[in-house]
């Protein structure tokens, strides 16, 4: 199994790596800092013996994308997931045309460009799994999240109707809606020693893109914290 995993220098795409890369196959890791995602995957080939691939850049930019889906086809990837993000929290009035831009651009605009570049391999392979790290913010209206909620509302939109079109070529598309975790988005936010631990999370949809089922589909699935 060859995944793509975006944002997955630290957080839970770090923790999704080292699962795929232990248990699976070749990983693409993607992230902006070099120096940071260098030295994470020499540890994992280190580690694990495998030879994970990875792409420089900030997601927003076309040329990261584009990055990103060289590297798909050069390593026939099988999975994608969509898990870069950022999170803006506060009294929305004060919220920037800047943050607005980012956090609109990097939750909903780019897993959406970088679906559609590659879903285009899992067709001419008849087979593939799309998973989208979202948000109950995806699903629900919180308070100080305005802009947050709509990024994530919108990336729901996207792939549920997505979706249907998949499912024609064999593409499943696994959306995941996801409560606080104890990552470095989250620092600062009350009640951080409560939040769900990411390697946990990890290990849950790992699992999903593992296992298949003769009768059924996992379309989305809902994972909050105790």
């Amino acid at each position: 199994m060859n995944v793509l995993i975006t944002g997955s220098s630290n957080g839970l795409g770090r923790c999704l790596a080292r699962k795929f890369a232990r248990d699976y196959g070749k990983i693409i890791l993607h992230g902006r800092k070099e120096a940071q995602l260098t030295q994470f995957r020499d540890l994992l080939n280190e580690d694990y013996g495998t030879q994970a691939d990875m792409v420089i850049g900030d997601i927003r930019e076309e040329e990261t994308l584009l990055a990103l889906y060289t590297a798909a086809v050069r390593n026939k990837i099988d999975v994608l997931i969509n898990n870069a993000g950022v999170y803006v929290y506060g009294d929305p009035t004060k919220t920037t045309l800047a943050d607005m831009d980012s956090v609109i651009t990097t939750n909903m605009i780019a897993p959406m460009r970088l679906t559609l570049l590659v879903y285009p391999i899992m067709v001419a392979k008849g087979k593939g799994l799309i998973v989208n790290i979202n948000s109950l913010a995806g699903k629900t209206l919180n308070d100080k999240e305005a802009v947050y909620c709509a990024s994530k509302h919108g990336l729901r939109g996207f792939m549920g109707s997505f979706r249907h079109e998949a499912r024609k070529h064999g593409v499943d598309v696994l959306d995941v809606y996801l409560g606080a975790m104890q990552t470095e988005m989250m620092l600062g936010r009350p009640g951080y020693d409560g939040m769900m631990d990411p390697d946990e999370v990890a290990d849950v949809i790992a699992g999903l893109c593992r296992d298949s089922y003769d009768s059924l589909r996992v379309n989305e699935i809902e994972i909050g914290r105790l």
